[in-house]
């Protein structure tokens, strides 16, 4: 993802926070499997998961550069997260 200069300083002004987010499953048929998405601060995975759309029984696992978190986890500008649903099946 390229940014243009200042994008964090903006952001911050602004009271929001850019995530990179990456769906699998159901979640990536759904929404597609990548989208920055602008959230407002402070920010956490439950609250990003609500500006999606989803609700959090669509959540299985929760990752924030590369650390399994709780919905309930704060996210950063510039944070990436990959949100991956329930799976059925054996």
């Amino acid at each position: 993802m390229r940014r243009t200069p200042g994008w964090q300083a903006f952001s911050a002004m602004a009271g929001t926070v850019r995530v990179s987010v990456r769906l699998f499953g159901s979640l990536a048929e759904k929404l597609g499997e990548r989208r920055d998405v602008d959230v407002t601060a402070p920010a956490t995975v439950a609250g990003l998961l609500q500006a999606l759309g989803l609700t959090e029984k669509t959540i299985s696992i929760a990752v924030v550069d590369g650390v399994q978190v709780p919905l309930s986890a704060s996210l950063r500008d510039g944070a990436s997260l990959m949100l991956v649903p329930p799976v059925i099946g054996g």
